[in-house]
């Protein structure tokens, strides 16, 4: 049970990688304000601060004069407050222009190689190469925890398991092995470009994809692979998790058969055997391959198949015998030949 906790473990831990590796990348800074959002912004402040706040207060008859405004002072018509305020945004737009120039230039500047698309064909390269390398590193991984499970089934006079679970695991080990190339290829570009040039290639890259996704373009990555990383985890435990409890035990007191899509194993006795059958036919190298059927009286039948292999030849000769002797039925042999 150890070796299939941790099957499970890996199932559902790897995948969440490319959502953390994504998230620790640094982020682009937000761009400079355009020439539009400046002006809005402008006219909003001008607005918020030609407001005035007027009470009225109730001044008796013989108050003295509060006038404090000098002779000589008066107060400005509208038409004079109009030009003073055509002067002032006119004079903001100008500076918002030349901040958004210098803005442009100083961005333009920051870019020390004009483009990173040589960057990208480099990461899918990396990518695929070190998807297919992980991918089978994982099949062996597989492989290697199946069998130690295997050998902690419930003790019998025969077991049949798969021919081999690295090979049965292909599928999830391929979704694994996407799931870590991903971080290990963006190491292998930090190691290669550098720090600086790393983060302006992540800049340049979430920069290029910005006017395509919108704004949030690193929100909706993350949403993206937080929702394929739960999915991919959850096929992952419930392929591999029938796959490792895929077997068939013969007993001494019946036949126990775990099959793929059974949640539980069930136990036939060996009165329940209607028939058993040996075929032989050839195999892909051209060879004989045996197949063992056995056929139950309630119309279930369990057979080696593809997905499980016999023992070699004294072995199988015992497993037989063992058999014809615990259900009293006799083998009916069938061979078939190529036309």
């Amino acid at each position: 049970m150890l070796y299939l906790l941790i099957v499970v473990a890996l199932c559902l831990l790897v995948p969440s990688l490319p959502y953390w590796t994504y998230r620790w990348l640094p982020r682009r800074p937000s761009p400079p304000l355009s020439e539009g959002q400046l002006h809005r912004l402008a006219t909003e402040l001008q607005r918020e601060g030609s407001q005035t706040i007027s009470a009225a207060v109730l001044v008796p008859d013989n108050a003295p004069d509060l006038n404090v405004l000098s002779p000589d002072s008066s107060v400005p018509d509208a038409p004079a407050r109009a030009v003073l305020d055509t002067r002032s945004v006119e004079e903001e737009r100008q500076q918002a222009n030349r901040q958004t120039d210098g803005n442009r230039r100083r961005a333009v500047s920051r870019l020390t190689i004009p483009s990173y698309t040589w960057a990208n064909v480099f990461w899918v390269t990396v990518f695929i190469g070190m998807m297919l390398a992980l991918s089978a590193a994982w099949m062996v991984l597989f492989d290697y925890l199946g069998e130690n499970h295997a050998r902690m089934f419930q003790p019998a006079v025969f077991v049949f398991t798969p021919f081999s679970y690295g090979m049965l695991s292909a599928l999830p080990a391929a979704m694994l092995g996407i799931c870590t190339a991903a971080p290990l290829t963006f190491l292998l570009m930090r190691l290669v470009l550098g720090r600086s040039r790393f983060n302006e290639y992540l800049f340049w890259e979430e920069g290029r994809a910005e006017p395509k996704w919108g704004v949030s373009v690193r929100e909706r990555y993350l949403t993206v692979f937080s929702c394929m990383g739960c999915c991919l985890s959850i096929l992952c435990v419930l392929y591999v998790w029938q796959t490792m409890n895929w077997y068939a035990r013969v007993q001494e007191d019946g036949i126990a058969i775990k099959r793929l899509l059974d949640v539980r194993e069930h136990v036939y006795p060996y009165n329940s055997v209607e028939q058993i059958t040996l075929t032989s036919g050839p195999g892909p190298n051209g060879g004989p391959v045996p197949n063992l059927r056995i056929q139950f009286r309630d119309g279930q039948v369990w057979e080696t198949d593809t997905t499980f292999a016999l023992p070699p030849s004294p072995e199988r000769d015992r497993l037989l015998d063992f058999l014809r002797r615990k259900t009293g039925q006799s083998l009916l042999l069938l061979s078939f030949t190529p036309r």
